[in-house]
């Protein structure tokens, strides 16, 4: 976890850090200040070091990362609440992974490709149980199709909204926020 605190100690310093500063901060050698400091410029980090200044981050990769989210997210309250992996086989696995597991996220951000979401993943999403779950989409029929196995198991489209990220063609994408619907209204009146 070193890593992710040197980046974090780097993201929010306005100034250069001193390696006797980060050691005391977190409690490390000098040796581990130095290989984080390393292993962040192999991800792709502009780190400059200067005598009697310290450490300076000149750039970030141009991709996001997780060293990078819990960097940002160090201290924060929602750290605790955030899962970020380096990366998946599959966000399928991913989801069917992390139902599997018990985790309870309060809401769940959903993009799917055309072919929309499988029912197993709609199942383990429902599993979880999150209170609300926003579904990005690009095709309107998987989205319907998809919306009403939600809606099956609890949930209800409270917003949706049409969003043109692509202005020069036909595609506009449909952003749906679905919450979960308390279970005795589920129960329909004989």
């Amino acid at each position: 976890m070193t890593k992710e605190e040197v980046l974090s100690l780097l993201l929010t310093a306005g100034e250069p850090v001193s390696g006797e500063h980060i050691c005391r901060q977190l409690g490390v050698t000098r040796a581990a200040v130095w290989k984080a400091i390393d292993q962040l410029r192999q991800e792709g980090y502009t780190i400059e070091a200067a005598p009697r200044r310290g450490y300076t981050l000149t750039a970030r990769p141009d991709r996001l990362d997780t060293a990078q989210v819990r960097g940002y997210l160090a201290g924060h309250p929602w750290q605790p609440l955030v899962t970020a992996v380096e990366r998946v086989d599959s966000t399928n696995n991913a989801c069917k992974r992390l139902a599997a597991e018990g985790t309870k996220p309060d809401v769940i951000v959903v993009d799917p490709p055309r072919k929309g979401v499988s029912l197993d993943v709609i199942e383990a999403m429902v599993t979880m149980g999150p209170k609300k779950i926003v579904y990005v989409s690009c095709d309107p029929a998987t989205l319907a199709r998809d919306v009403k196995l939600l809606e099956e198991r609890g949930y209800r489209a409270v917003h949706a909204e049409a969003v043109d990220l692509f202005p020069r063609c036909a595609h506009v994408e449909t952003v749906v926020l679905l919450s979960r619907v308390h279970t005795t209204m589920l129960i329909k009146p004989l």
